[in-house]
């Protein structure tokens, strides 16, 4: 089907649909490189249930200026329980985030019903670093824009 990028690959874990988009997000802001590889290396405040973390943008090119030093909040969780109880945080007004992914199943598509069985945290743990592996050795890491 032609070519593809790295950022399509980690799509199947949960977090990997909010790395995609801050990866090309935070390089036409900024015309750089996201500072971080892995948003779930990077710093994020681990609930057992949910991450987040906090981006800092900063040296935005002239069309971005705007946004020089806003710091970016993003949340990651999995499961339609866990969905819910964002939901209610926001509610209340005690989620401020920018940017929410969610993934349904355990651990994202990963951990989903088309996947070979049986599963368990080890297993889509093991799932996630191969996918992660082969993002790493992708030509192409995110969506590039054409001149």
């Amino acid at each position: 089907m032609g070519d593809s990028t790295g950022a399509a690959v980690i799509f199947g874990a949960t977090g990997g649909v909010m790395e995609a988009a801050l990866r090309t997000a935070y390089e036409i802001v900024t015309g750089r490189e996201v500072p971080f590889g892995n948003l779930e290396h990077y710093s994020c405040q681990r609930y057992g249930w949910s991450k987040e973390a906090t981006i800092k943008i900063e040296g935005c090119v002239d069309a971005w200026k705007f946004l020089e030093g806003a710091e970016l909040k993003v949340a990651i969780a999995h499961g339609l329980v866990n969905a819910n109880k964002i939901m209610s945080m926001a509610r209340e007004g005690k989620a401020p985030y920018h940017f929410v992914e969610i993934m349904a199943c355990p651990g994202g598509c990963i951990g989903g019903g088309g996947q070979p069985i049986p599963t368990n945290m080890e297993i889509r743990k093991k799932r996630m670093k191969a996918i992660y592996s082969e993002d790493e050795h992708k030509v192409l890491r995110k969506i590039t824009r054409k001149s």
